[in-house]
């Protein structure tokens, strides 16, 4: 996933505030017009689009991206159960969302 480097996305505010078309600050950043759709409605409040809550936003949901994808303890308890069992890595990996389905269960990498 592609993050927007703060300056881009003052230059996207001030074009968009000038009522320059989205393909024209598209081609002006180099990227693709649906990108730039995507950034607008994405971090738009109802004031319009603002670099600075556009960054926060940004932000916000790259944290809790990063968030989602930590065990916790209990999680952990039970990966090392398995392995003490002589379970592979790719079994444990595989096992583990059935063993709590309702929990958000990161996906574990293992070599192949």
């Amino acid at each position: 996933m592609h993050t927007w480097p703060k300056k881009k996305r003052y230059q996207i505010h001030k074009l968009n505030r000038q009522g320059i078309h989205l393909s024209q600050i598209a081609s002006e950043l180099e990227r693709s017009t649906s990108t730039i759709s995507r950034e607008l409605r994405r971090n738009a409040s109802t004031r319009g689009y603002q670099a600075a809550l556009a960054q926060e936003r940004a932000t916000a949901r790259q944290r809790q991206r990063r968030n989602a994808r930590q065990f916790d303890p209990q999680q952990w308890q039970l990966v090392e159960l398995y392995l003490r069992l002589s379970l592979s890595p790719q079994q444990v990996s595989d096992r583990l969302p059935t063993q709590s389905p309702a929990a958000q269960v990161p996906r574990l990498p293992y070599p192949t």
